[in-house]
């Protein structure tokens, strides 16, 4: 930004632009970034909770001769 105040002022089309380009490139690699965070934490949790339903269905299932 201090380049461009010798290269014209902050005002032209050119830099304008480019302050926009910067601004939404700089808020894609937030969401992204996050989202990446936030998949691997489910994907973190997805086996321990597999292991947790495996290991308490025992103790919740019917015998056999119910489900008929």
């Amino acid at each position: 930004m201090i380049i461009s105040v010798f290269h014209g002022g902050l005002t032209t089309a050119n830099h304008v632009a480019q302050l926009i380009a910067l601004a939404v490139r700089s808020a894609l690699v937030v969401f992204i970034t996050y989202a990446r965070e936030r998949r691997c934490a489910a994907a973190e949790r997805v086996p321990l909770l597999i292991a947790i339903v495996i290991a308490v269905r025992p103790a919740f299932t019917a015998p056999r001769a119910l489900w008929l």
